[in-house]
């Protein structure tokens, strides 16, 4: 942050500190006259040195003299509200390191635990802001979400901590986009949350947390950070989709037509397949175990239906790139067309250090390098359909999910964690940066096929009651339960995709929600991804695809 920078100027509120780690403190107080002309607050000259008190957090002594009057034998002063009184002055901030330590010895926090409740000192003698809300009390978590002095921050950390990157959060705690203005570092009003940390962590955010930044950025005349109430409604959007409006009951027969869903098998996939079969179309299911085909296929023929189509299958592996060509051709041995691929098959919650058979991340691997190498392969009967096809008909359709808008890296996908030994040990942040990828490769897909009549778009079917919450932790099943629909619903998203005339050409690269529409609101970051350097963006999405194209280049 910001430090020794003039705040105000005029009438003088008090003293600020820095935060040495020597053993003796100075406090400095500010020139009364600073002039406008003057880029550093004018200072005074006389120095109190004080001996200090230490405490202990951990194993890092913090010197107490920096945040209490009674111990360096200064007037305790009140502050006044700095968004009320524009007088206000700071003069140097508090490192953030200091500031929550100071917290942690205020709460008195048991830090040597991994979870549970932290704070052992009395409540009752702890600031208001400090003061541990219903949630604290009640979910399990670290000790550092206690430290932060935002109760909407920290409800909202709890209640988003299976997808966020804790040490990643940490880290970012402690750094420069961090500042604390004032002497009382529990007091939400002197903290100021730089553009780097708001970027990364807005969904954790209220308008009010960004209040206070703002007021201190006015003061030095920089732009307030934007709030996102914009992609917070995109995310409730997701949450609360409303009604489907395009369902089976709106297609037409389908006979005569193919189609292709990686998975296929259970879920989201197996209601799309039962939908696009009961029209009467042909639907070739993706799929690694014979034993779970052949049990959708007895749930697909019983399907009631006038007008049933064909169902058939392949056996190929997820987690394995030389499957994929062999599957390839076999397809293309029994078909003379393709009307709309779904790259739907993925995995959601691959341990820690799971890789692929070519020693890829396992979400990466799978949920991105599998489908590009697929529909690379497919991609010639595609074009050839669409030669003699209605317009707009002939699709790619990627499956993403709505976690990119909550957590995932910075960009949408972090190139650096694509290279071996390097790859992120946090599965949220793996699912989230592979389900980015899906639509950044359905972004550059559309632009080397939109001219050949082919839409390439990505959608995510919703939050819904499938196996692939199996694996995760039941606190985030419990918070996200009211939210989770019918399997069938998400189908829905998928068949609007796919089949519906809403979608045109020029919506190739966009990203469909719930129950079939436009995500209002995409994180600005990943739009930049899909921007080339000379568009104003940053390429990342053209990198992930020359990156695919190097590791496949060998099966294709």
């Amino acid at each position: 942050m910001h430090k020794g920078s003039k705040i105000g100027s005029k009438r003088k509120r008090g003293l600020a500190h820095d935060c040495p780690a020597s053993a003796s403190s100075s406090t400095i107080e500010a020139d009364t006259e600073a002039t406008p002309e003057s880029s550093e607050l004018q200072m005074l000259s006389t120095i109190t040195t004080t001996t200090a008190v230490p405490l202990v957090f951990g194993h890092t002594p913090l010197e107490i003299s920096l945040f209490d009057p009674s111990i360096t034998g200064l007037p305790h002063v009140e502050y006044p509200d700095p968004a009320i009184d524009s007088h206000f002055i700071v003069m140097q901030s508090q490192t953030t390191s200091a500031a929550f330590r100071y917290i942690a010895e205020l709460l008195n926090l048991a830090c040597q635990q991994d979870s549970g409740f932290n704070i052992t000192a009395p409540i009752s003698s702890l600031p208001p802001p400090l003061a541990p809300t219903a949630d604290q009390l009640v979910i399990p978590h670290r000790p550092y979400i206690d430290m932060l002095p935002w109760a909407s921050f920290r409800d909202r950390m709890l209640k988003s901590s299976a997808v966020v990157n804790e040490i990643e959060f940490i880290v970012d705690m402690a750094n420069s986009d961090l500042g604390v203005w004032g002497t009382m570092p529990w007091d939400p009003m002197g903290w100021e949350i730089g553009p780097n940390f708001a970027s990364k962590w807005w969904f954790l955010m209220d308008e009010k947390t960004l209040r206070t930044s703002n007021f201190w950025r006015g003061q030095r005349g920089e732009a307030p950070l934007v709030a996102t109430p914009n992609i917070m409604g995109g995310i409730l959007e997701q949450l609360f989709p409303g009604k489907p409006h395009f369902t089976e009951d709106n297609l037409l027969s389908l006979a005569g037509k193919v189609y292709i869903v990686t998975g296929g098998n259970a879920g989201v996939d197996l209601e799309l397949v039962k939908m696009l079969y009961a029209a009467g179309g042909t639907v070739w299911i993706f799929h690694r175990s014979s034993t779970d085909i052949s049990s959708a296929l007895k749930e697909i023929e019983a399907v009631p239906t006038s007008n049933s189509g064909f169902i058939k299958s392949l056996l190929l592996d997820l987690s394995n790139l030389t499957t994929i060509k062999g599957c390839a051709s076999k397809f293309f041995a029994q078909e003379l067309r393709l009307d709309v691929l779904w790259n739907n098959a993925g995995i959601t919650r691959a341990p820690i250090g799971s890789v692929t058979a070519q020693g890829h991340e396992m979400h990466m691997g799978t949920n991105c390098l599998w489908h590009f190498l697929l529909t690379k392969l497919l991609l010639p009967l595609l074009v050839a359909t669409a030669r003699t096809a209605p317009k707009g008909s002939i699709r790619v359709v990627w499956a993403s999910s709505g976690i990119i808008d909550m957590a995932g890296p910075p960009g949408g996908v972090s190139l650096a964690k694509l290279q071996p030994g390097n790859y992120a040990k946090d599965i949220g942040h793996n699912y989230s940066a592979s389900k980015a990828g899906n639509w950044f490769l359905a972004s550059e897909l559309d632009r080397r096929v939109r001219s050949q009549d082919i839409i390439s778009m990505t959608q995510s079917p919703g939050t819904l009651k499938t196996k692939g919450w199996d694996d995760a932790p039941w606190i985030m099943r419990a918070m996200m339960s009211p939210f989770m629909y019918e399997a069938k619903c998400g189908a829905y998203t998928e068949l609007w995709a796919g089949l519906s005339g809403e979608v045109h050409k020029e919506d190739g690269g966009k990203f469909g929600v719930p129950w079939g529409k436009w995500h209002s609101s995409p994180r600005r970051d990943c739009l930049d991804s899909m921007k080339s350097v000379e568009e104003g963006g940053t390429g990342i999405a053209a990198r992930l695809w020359e990156w695919c194209e190097k590791e496949t280049k060998a099966y294709a």
